[in-house]
């Protein structure tokens, strides 16, 4: 554990504690709405291309806040506040200056620094604490003051993810992994065990701010399912081993991933033969197997899990049953897709800028062609093709229609985040910017 520090960094005081798109009508003439969809903001980040010329739209969009003068390292919404990590003056490699911004007031609250650089930061609101990391440095600061809490320093540790119950570490061995779970406060160890050599942690809610449970695979083929607060046991399996990992979907081996929180999935392709087999994780049990295409890793899409093909040739993805892996859909326009609404999907298609589609769950139709946008939370964002760095917002209205909500000059959105009410990005002239989206 290491003590916060007494001087400043990077000239930085420390804080002493002790034309806007058209809309797009669907293809019968309604339109429907779109719901939330947390899981596209991994699928669609790296999505961006230009739509046509843009009309100045309704006012809407709200500036609130400036952070500081020259392009993040990092930077993070947290709920009201936004926190940004610049580079230091003296060696940007080992010097940070980390501040929180109030976000209802557009000021600084506090601003501290670092001797570590910083490449990504988290924050657990629940826990008050946030997560500074770079690849062998990483630092607890207490969220509503900066002060710095505890920091540790390796080069086989890794911390996982960051929530009310605590920070959850993994150290490499040669022969095993060793989980830890601290609290994120004073990093005093709540539980720890050793699992074999990982070659998976899961579920796929396990970055959340309250994960309920920790799945660990290891090359063994062993499955071991432990109660994330306590670390107690809930379940264990066997895959049959050793397994070799693939971790690219085109080539032989294995390749592991869940689906919400009680189902895993493992694709094996060998001599080949590919095929997908479908387990409960409490009590662990195989469910279900198949070995025509489409076989891979799943998204959860609702009624409906989609599949994409990996193999060479024409985009494939299908629409599979849990329950059984039926398909009970194909469609050859889409690369990829994931959960939008209650009984709709949002894909895209194979170009290398895709365009998005709003689709039925239950057939794969199109119902709603959303254009080459990105999709950040609840917003869609389009790149203004004749006015390089400056994006559309779209919002989704009360009534279902979505609506241009203005302007950001932003080239690039992948890079954005959206939490509540406000949208934060990397902005064309360098500093980061949030937005209040009504």
């Amino acid at each position: 554990m290491v003590p916060a520090h007494d001087e400043g960094v990077a000239g930085v005081p420390i804080i002493d504690l002790d034309t806007s798109p058209p809309e797009v009508a669907s293809e019968d003439g309604r339109r429907p709405a779109v719901p939330r969809a947390a899981l596209l903001l991994a699928l669609l980040a790296l999505i961006m291309a230009g739509l046509g010329a843009a009309v100045p739209p309704a006012p809407g969009l709200t500036e609130v806040l400036v952070a500081g003068g020259t392009p993040a390292a990092a930077f993070e919404l947290g709920a009201n506040a936004l926190y940004t990590a610049q580079y230091g003056l003296n060696n940007p490699n080992s010097e940070s200056a980390v501040r929180r911004f109030d976000l209802t007031t557009g000021t600084e609250v506090w601003a501290t620094a670092l001797a570590q650089g910083v490449q990504n930061l988290m924050v657990s609101d629940a826990a008050g604490v946030l997560m500074a990391r770079n690849d062998v440095a990483i630092s607890f600061l207490d969220a509503a003051t900066g002060k710095l809490l505890w920091s540790i320093r390796s080069v086989n540790t890794s911390a996982v993810t960051l929530g009310r119950s605590g920070v959850l570490f993994t150290t490499d061995e040669v022969t095993r992994t060793v989980v830890r779970l601290a609290d994120a406060r004073t990093g005093e160890t709540i539980w720890v065990r050793p699992v074999d050599a990982r070659i998976f942690f899961g579920p796929d809610v396990l970055w959340e701010q309250n994960p309920q449970r920790l799945v660990a695979v290891g090359v063994d083929g062993s499955v071991v399912v432990l109660d994330f607060a306590s670390g107690r046991e809930i379940s264990r399996g066997a895959l049959g081993g050793p397994l070799r990992p693939a971790y690219e979907p085109n080539v032989d081996g294995v390749l592991v991933g869940t689906v919400s929180d009680d189902r895993l999935v493992v694709r094996s392709s060998a001599a080949g033969r590919t095929s997908m087999a479908v387990y409960s994780l409490t009590p662990f049990a195989k469910l279900w197997e198949r070995v025509a295409p489409p076989v891979g890793l799943p998204t959860d899409c609702g009624v409906v899990w989609c599949v994409a093909s990996v193999a060479q040739g024409p985009a494939f993805l299908g629409g599979v049953d849990p329950a059984t892996g039926v398909l009970r859909w194909t469609t050859s326009d889409l690369a990829f897709a994931a959960r939008f609404g209650d009984r709709t999907i949002v894909g895209g298609d194979p170009q290398e800028t895709p365009e998005l589609t709003l689709r039925s769950q239950d057939d794969g139709r199109v119902l709603r062609r959303f254009g080459r946008s990105v999709r950040v939370g609840d917003l869609l964002l389009h790149a203004d093709s004749s006015t390089p760095g400056r994006t559309w917002v779209q919002t989704v209205a009360p009534d279902g229609e979505i609506r241009t909500a203005g302007a950001v000059d932003v080239g690039a959105p992948f890079g954005c985040e959206q939490e509540g009410p406000y949208l934060a990005c990397p902005t064309s002239d360098g500093p980061t910017k949030v937005w209040r989206v009504p």
